[in-house]
């Protein structure tokens, strides 16, 4: 997401926990990525500890193991005649290609260009992100039921499964602070998400495909969502900025006619009206005084 700030520095970071009943998920590592409710941003990304080990993931002739990513059954069969170590890629193209069976846009699989290890990168974000690997089936070469370990996803929960969840973290800022009137608390937030195709997630669409359409359909109709939501909110910031606008427009008129009048006083015409009233005043009191001393002189006469 792209927040208007005023430090071009400034960037929204959200951290990644991936927890269970014991405690911290070691063996699963997460990149930082930007994102908020109100805050979308990219994809939580789920990686592995490393390359699989030779022979780590080996099946025997004609067995089949399974297991589920976000709900998704994946199965790898091996019908070599022989027993068969498969590499991180051959893992990865069986859980795409159950996910796109599956219709199932939640999570892409993919090999870590720098690890090698297998990555899991969901659409959604934020909190509301997560990528589940569980529900693992079969028996390996060695004789040892299938878990997650045997994809390097590291420590796992009781059930031998994988979780990571994405999380929020809350940043120093949220916008830019527009001041609207004559006290620097009374200010308009402005914020703006960026609508780039990467930002929608529709930069990397393949409609090669009757699933790849498919899939893309679903992402155009999720970027309509998004854009028309950022219009809204758009449109709702600039009308409270018009308001005001016209809020202000009225006190600068009011605050012109009102220095209109004080400065198309004629100084010399008015002070001669004060003295006028000031002489007028000393007056009555003198009249008033003189009234009141004649009762006292009425007095002396008679007696």
């Amino acid at each position: 997401m792209v927040i208007v700030t005023d430090n071009a520095a400034e960037s929204l970071e959200i951290d990644i926990d991936v927890t269970d009943s014991s405690g911290s998920v070691g063996g699963v590592t997460f990149a930082d990525f930007g994102a908020i409710d109100d805050l979308s941003g990219t994809a939580l990304t789920a990686a592995g500890s490393g390359v699989l080990a030779a022979n780590q993931f080996e099946v025997n002739d004609g067995e089949t193991v399974s297991f589920d990513v976000n709900g998704t059954a994946v199965e790898i069969t091996n019908g070599t005649g022989v027993a068969k170590s498969y590499t991180d890629q051959e893992i990865v193209d069986a859980i795409n290609d159950a996910l796109t069976a599956d219709e199932n846009d939640e999570v892409v699989a993919a090999v870590d260009a720098t690890t090698g290890g297998i990555t899991f990168t969901s659409s959604d974000t934020g909190a509301t992100a997560s990528v589940t690997v569980d529900n693992f089936s079969g028996t390996m070469t060695s004789g040892d039921a299938l878990d997650a370990s045997y994809l390097s996803l590291g420590d796992t929960d009781s059930d031998g499964a994988a979780k990571a969840f994405g999380s929020e973290t809350e940043v120093s800022t949220t916008g830019s602070d527009i001041v609207v009137g004559s006290s620097s608390d009374d200010t308009i937030n402005l914020r703006i998400e960026s609508l780039t195709a990467e930002a929608l997630g529709i930069d990397g669409l393949d409609i090669s495909t009757q699933d790849g359409a498919d899939a893309a359909l679903d992402a155009l109709d999720d970027a309509i969502d998004d854009v028309s939501k950022a219009r809204a909110e758009m449109g709702a910031v600039m009308s409270r900025f018009e308001f005001r606008g016209e809020q202000i427009d009225t006190s600068i008129e009011n605050l012109t006619a009102a220095n209109s009048v004080l400065a198309d006083v004629d100084i010399a015409k008015e002070s001669a009206k004060a003295s006028s009233y000031s002489v007028n005043v000393q007056a009555s009191v003198s009249a008033a005084a003189q009234a009141n001393q004649m009762p006292e002189n009425l007095l002396q006469l008679i007696g």
